[in-house]
């Protein structure tokens, strides 16, 4: 999530491409941390968080389209009720 820190810095300098850069950076690391979560060896929460923060990412950076998807994919899996609400927030905005 260095990325994610580092566009909040720049968004506050008032640097808002290089805040958008970092952010579009911090999604696809995480589409591609969700994309080759491993099978097994994680705890019960990490591939939920994974997922969820995928989402808000998608939705940050303006891939309205990918951040619905994967807002659908973790619902649909039955992630755990925070998780869940955070998710059913993300869905309101999307709306």
């Amino acid at each position: 999530m260095e990325f994610v820190d580092e566009a909040k810095l720049a968004a506050m300098e008032g640097k808002h491409d290089a805040a958008q850069t970092f952010c579009n950076k911090a999604f696809a690391l995480e589409k591609e941390a969700v994309e080759n979560l491993p099978a097994e060896g994680l705890d019960a929460i990490t591939p939920w968080l994974y997922r969820r923060s995928a989402a808000w990412l998608a939705f940050q950076t303006g891939n309205l389209k990918e951040s619905k998807t994967l807002l659908e994919n973790t619902l649909y899996g039955n992630p755990p009720d925070f998780i869940r609400q955070q998710l059913l927030e993300l869905k309101t905005q999307l709306q």
